[in-house]
């Protein structure tokens, strides 16, 4: 759990360096704050013994990586935008139907 842990870590700072990069100072803070919330959620689904919270969690930091970079990371015209925002709620979805799985099934 702890290499899981630190992989999120590794993931959240990546994508705030990515972001900060990109967005004026006045979203620095917001961001900041978000990823950390985000980062947060991700390492305490690892301590529940409950896969399906765990994969919706980590379906849920994937779902919201791609919805930055979609919108704070990509030119306007990059071709990618199409399909990270059918990916992007795709992941969303399945990553509450895990979580809830998770839940009813506890």
């Amino acid at each position: 759990r702890g290499s899981i842990a630190l992989a999120m870590a590794v993931f959240a700072l990546a994508m705030l360096f990515s972001l900060w990069r990109r967005v004026g100072p006045a979203l620095h803070l917001p961001i900041s704050v978000y990823i950390a919330a985000i980062l947060a959620m991700g390492i305490s689904a690892l301590t529940l013994s409950n896969v399906w919270v765990f994969g919706g969690a980590v379906l849920f930091m994937a779902s919201d990586g791609l919805l930055a970079s979609e919108k704070f990371l990509l030119t306007a015209i990059s071709p990618h935008r199409v399909w990270m925002r059918y990916a992007v709620w795709m992941l969303y979805y399945a990553a509450q139907l895990g979580i809830t799985m998770g839940f009813l099934l506890g």
